[in-house]
């Protein structure tokens, strides 16, 4: 009975791992040249000194915004007033501009007795 397998010489076993070897180190040194040649590609188109950074700190946010537009009221109620006074005439309409101090309607006051002064 003859035996068909026979055992690996060490010097192929040496050779076989040096090639595994040499395999992983070209293709790590070849992704590595890679991503340096991707990197130098890939430049910033503004320089540093065209933009201003800071520190970030912990506080409250304190802002302005200036703004400019119509006040339009969510809900509308009635308003009873304790004095008999019709409303003559509604100075603004409904979504117009108004300033602060100005009158939004004149009415004419039917109760006698009452003394109202500005």
């Amino acid at each position: 009975m003859e035996v068909m397998d026979r055992e690996i010489s060490p010097s192929w076993k040496r050779k076989q791992k040096l090639r595994v070897f040499i395999t992983i180190g070209l293709v790590s040194l070849l992704a590595i040249s890679g991503l340096m040649g991707v990197r130098s590609l890939i430049k910033p188109s503004i320089s540093r000194s065209a933009f201003t950074t800071a520190r970030a700190e912990v506080g409250p946010v304190e802002a302005t915004i200036t703004a400019s537009g119509v006040v339009i009221p969510e809900y509308e109620r009635l308003i009873t007033s304790p004095i008999n006074a019709h409303i003559e005439k509604v100075v603004h309409n409904a979504g117009e501009p108004v300033q602060s101090g100005n009158p939004s309607c004149n009415s004419i006051k039917n109760s006698v007795g009452w003394n109202l002064t500005n």
